[in-house]
């Protein structure tokens, strides 16, 4: 890859890198061709490449599905809402306008395997308070980034706001000095190393997920970089992110990070109380070996998950046999 690539939000950089969305789900096409579903084919973007030991010839990706002249549409959508969980006592309806009442492939857990990557980085003392990679321009991304801006974090960060589609930031955000600043600096990235490097880098990274829904708990790659990387971070997603990714096992640093905002229903005071965790936290370098062993912990169980991908994949659509 280029070395501009550290630029990039969701695609490779110099290192190894969790799969994009993209990726993930045309791994479970593979499977769904081999057990015989008709998928409706449409031309993608990426050239071949491999990643974590799984090639992904990048020309199609599949848009629906069906078999036995019953149809199912986006098994988990592309990229956006992905992550699926049925209703229960405790957890919301996961689904997006592509799903919603229509029957799916529930390939969770199992799938999040694909996301397990042995990262390169110098593990060494961080010298930033704060790392917060924007690409995709959005109303809330911008709020926190001109939080920082506003509370003087922006040096003392590891911070870029890419806006790649070249959007007016007038039509997300009303004017404000942070916005006539950012406005004829993009893309604005203030360091030079990873996207994994500029987290190690940091005391703490602020994650923004790709959608936040009442409706859905959006997981993509940026979660499940951070879960492999030894430092700590806060999330603003849907609500109850935090909760699903320990019930599934994962170790989110909550010993040590303020996870409460995940319990709070409403968007904008979640996104606060998010803002105003990552200010309180206080970094100490006897936290290492901790969040060394948490990173370890996330590795190993993405690692069993991918593992099993290639036996249980069978056995969920062998449940399937509209």
């Amino acid at each position: 890859m280029n070395r501009s690539a550290y630029l990039c939000d969701q695609m490779a950089t110099d290192c190894q890198h969790p799969q994009n969305d993209d990726q993930v789900c045309q791994y479970v096409s593979n499977f769904l061709q081999e057990f015989d579903w008709q998928g409706d084919q449409r031309k993608y973007f990426l050239k071949p490449q491999y990643t974590n030991g799984y090639k992904f010839d990048g020309d199609y990706t599949y848009k629906s599905w069906k078999k036995n002249e019953k149809h199912l549409e986006y098994f988990f959508a592309d990229g956006w809402d992905h992550t699926i969980k049925m209703q229960d006592d405790t957890h919301k309806l996961i689904s997006d306008s592509y799903i919603k009442h229509r029957p799916y492939i529930k390939t969770w857990p199992y799938f999040f395997g694909t996301y397990y990557c042995d990262m390169k980085f110098d593990l060494r003392p961080p010298v930033k308070k704060i790392n917060m990679i924007t690409n995709r321009v959005t109303n809330d991304r911008l709020a926190t980034l001109y939080d920082l801006f506003d509370k003087d974090y922006i040096n003392k960060s590891n911070v870029s706001l890419l806006n790649t589609a070249k959007e007016d930031l007038s039509e997300h955000h009303p004017n404000c000095d942070a916005q006539t600043y950012f406005a004829d600096k993009m893309p604005y990235c203030n360091f030079e190393t990873t996207l994994e490097q500029s987290i190690i880098d940091a005391e703490l990274s602020i994650v923004h997920e790709t959608t936040i829904t009442d409706l859905a708990i959006c997981l993509t790659e940026k979660v499940f970089r951070l879960l492999q990387l030894p430092r700590p971070f806060v999330v603003y997603g849907s609500s109850n992110l935090i909760a699903w990714l320990e019930e599934m096992g994962f170790k989110t640093g909550s010993d040590f990070v303020d996870h409460s905002y995940d319990s709070i229903e409403d968007n904008n005071q979640r996104r606060q109380a998010v803002v105003e965790s990552a200010y309180n936290f206080s970094w100490s370098d006897k936290l290492q070996d901790s969040f060394v062993k948490i990173a370890d912990h996330n590795k190993a169980l993405c690692l069993s998950l991918r593992d099993q991908l290639p036996t249980q994949i069978p056995k969920i659509l062998g449940e399937h046999s509209w």
